[in-house]
């Protein structure tokens, strides 16, 4: 097998700022870094790109003494690479598949994540000023995130189009996730009103192919052609966490949140896995036999007011 360009210098360059666009900064650092740091030991040990040079380098990692969550970390930023590459014509699509499903590390013990308690994210959900237009899209974004666990990056993506009625209750239909994975999430009637006040407030003209939440400038005036990026959001996050009193908050802690609430107010397993879109989504359906439930649905047992 040939040496692949999407180590070569010129190409790893466009490949890398495909993968880190719609990351926040530090984000963006870490997966650059780590990037490099795997074309850069590719070129040294000269070898092929494939599944098993990418196992090696697994292995090299190990044996340099990284942590499990370090080493995963990297496997990560490499997997985007592989996929950020097939897309671009760069890698044949089946060979970055192959390469891109070298296992993890096992981590043994319970990771410790970042959430907030029931009362906290109450709080976050209330800190935007409504009688304000940027109050009104951020409540409405905080809504998503929370109650339906939606990444910043399906956010900034979302259409008129994509909120649609199944079986008499708001959904957003056939969304489109990490991976290319599709997946229907429920919407609760107090989130779809929040969606509507910013609509209604902001005076757009929508149809189903209009962005649902588009950018605003200083002094809250809207910016009616400029899409919502995913550091804005992130950015917007931020800001009412440090309100909150909880500066170390990150957007994808939401995604945390909105799973740990829903588990509390007791929601299948099955469904928050459905509603999260995760990639073993697939087989759990196989395996479990389980499908969306849309009138037992994760969304409708986080328990929070808006």
């Amino acid at each position: 097998m040939k040496h692949l360009t999407v180590v070569e210098q010129g190409n790893l360059a466009e490949v890398m700022a495909n993968v880190v666009a719609d990351k926040s900064d530090s984000t963006a650092r870490k997966y650059s870094q780590r990037i490099t740091h795997f074309a850069e030991w590719i070129r040294e040990i000269g070898q092929p790109l494939s599944k098993r040079t990418v196992g090696a380098y697994r292995r090299d990692l190990v044996a340099h003494g990284k942590s499990p969550s370090t080493v995963n970390g990297y496997l990560v930023a490499v997997r985007a690479l592989l996929r950020e590459a097939a897309d671009m014509g760069l890698i044949p699509l089946a060979e970055a598949g192959h390469m891109a499903s070298i296992e993890s590390v096992p981590q043994k013990g319970e990771r410790l994540g970042n959430w907030l308690s029931r009362e906290e994210a109450q709080m976050i959900l209330d800190a935007p000023n409504l009688e304000t237009l940027r109050g009104k899209r951020d409540r409405a974004i905080l809504g998503l995130m929370l109650f339906c666990g939606l990444r910043r990056s399906e956010i900034v993506s979302l259409t008129k189009g994509h909120l649609q009625e199944r079986d008499g209750h708001n959904v957003i239909a056939d969304l489109i996730g990490k991976a290319g994975r599709v997946r229907t999430v429920k919407v609760p009637v107090p989130v779809k009103r929040a969606i509507d006040a910013w609509l209604i407030a902001s005076g757009r003209e929508v149809n189903d192919r209009s962005l649902l939440f588009t950018a605003l400038r200083k002094g809250n005036n809207l910016a009616e052609h400029e899409s919502l990026s995913a550091q804005a959001i992130y950015k917007l996050i931020v800001k009412y966490a440090e309100e909150i009193g909880k500066p170390d908050l990150r957007p994808h802690d939401l995604r945390r949140t909105f799973a740990k609430l829903a588990r509390n107010g007791e929601a299948r397993l099955e469904q928050i896995s459905l509603t999260l879109g995760h990639a073993r989504l697939e087989t759990t359906q196989r395996y479990l036999g389980t499908a969306l439930d849309l009138d037992d649905s994760a969304p409708d047992a986080v328990g929070l007011k808006l």
